[in-house]
């Protein structure tokens, strides 16, 4: 019964996004960022030390909205290197560390108002309250310069997440912006690492099997009890001409997971965006 609720949620999140159609779009955009990111990481297949280190980070987005609905199509790109503090300044003791992110928000707004008249211009002021979906896609890459027998690591993770958002314009300085605070966690998902002897996955070990077969062996369904991530994004948006945007965001995003060599992973970025409107 547990797992039949599971997979309940999962496939009502699944189809969230099919509620979009017959929905009147208001606005598009297409986002452009770039910014620096902190990460700190223990992987106990590469080292118990933890390692930490700034990154370059660079995130593309294509955004449609309206009054009632959001969907937002983002993906991060992050890389730089990692150390523990004990060898900081050697070349041994030092990781490259790569991340790729594709995440996929649907968000239906709390109480929206079919009103578009002068009369509903006094609710613009107060706060907005999302619920939805996101689906969250990351696969992560490390190189460790000091071990020749197995310097390669990775995690490949997807999964159905709750989402919330909440928003509201604000007046700072004599100029308008649009603060807003959203946040996932996980429901369910599927999860990827390698051995600790091998940087290739289990599904490729032993017998011979197709690569598409290999790939869904090399992981496992996991939940909360394996697996947990709480990904937090602040923004403050600046409206420019033509209907286009500035926008400051800070990101913070921290993942577990309980393989057989655990990892967990926290970072912080921030990243500085123009929005085109089309």
């Amino acid at each position: 019964m547990r797992h039949l609720r599971t997979w309940g949620v999962t496939v009502g999140l699944a189809l969230l996004p099919l509620l979009a159609c017959g929905q009147s779009t208001k606005e598009r955009y297409i986002q452009l960022s770039v910014g620096s990111s902190l990460f700190y990481l223990r992987d106990q297949a590469m080292s118990p030390l933890r390692y930490r280190g700034l990154n370059f980070s660079a995130q593309g987005g294509y955004y449609k909205e309206s009054d009632r609905v959001l969907q937002h199509l983002e993906t991060y790109f992050y890389y730089g290197e990692v150390s523990p503090n004990v060898y900081k300044f050697d070349i041994n003791g030092i990781a490259q560390h790569l991340r790729g992110d594709l995440n996929y928000t649907y968000l239906r707004r709390l109480h929206a108002s079919a009103s578009t008249g002068p009369e509903s211009q006094p609710s613009e002021k107060r706060y907005r309250w999302w619920v939805g979906g996101t689906w969250s896609t990351l696969a992560t890459y490390r190189y460790h310069y000091l071990y020749s027998n197995n310097a390669y690591n990775w995690d490949v993770l997807t999964n159905l997440n709750l989402t919330a958002q909440v928003d509201r314009p604000l007046r700072f300085l004599r100029r308008d912006f649009h603060l807003a605070w959203r946040a996932f966690v996980p429901v369910v998902g599927w999860a990827a690492r390698p051995y600790f002897t091998s940087s290739v996955g289990e599904g490729f070990l032993g017998e011979d099997k197709s690569h598409l077969s290999a790939a869904l062996a090399s992981g496992k369904v996991v939940s909360l009890n394996r697996f947990f991530r709480l990904n937090s994004q602040w923004s403050l948006t600046y409206p420019i001409a033509g209907g286009n945007a500035l926008r400051l965001t800070y990101v913070w995003d921290y993942y577990t997971y309980a393989s057989q060599q655990p990892v967990a992973v926290a970072g912080h970025a921030l990243l500085f965006s123009t929005l085109f409107r089309f």
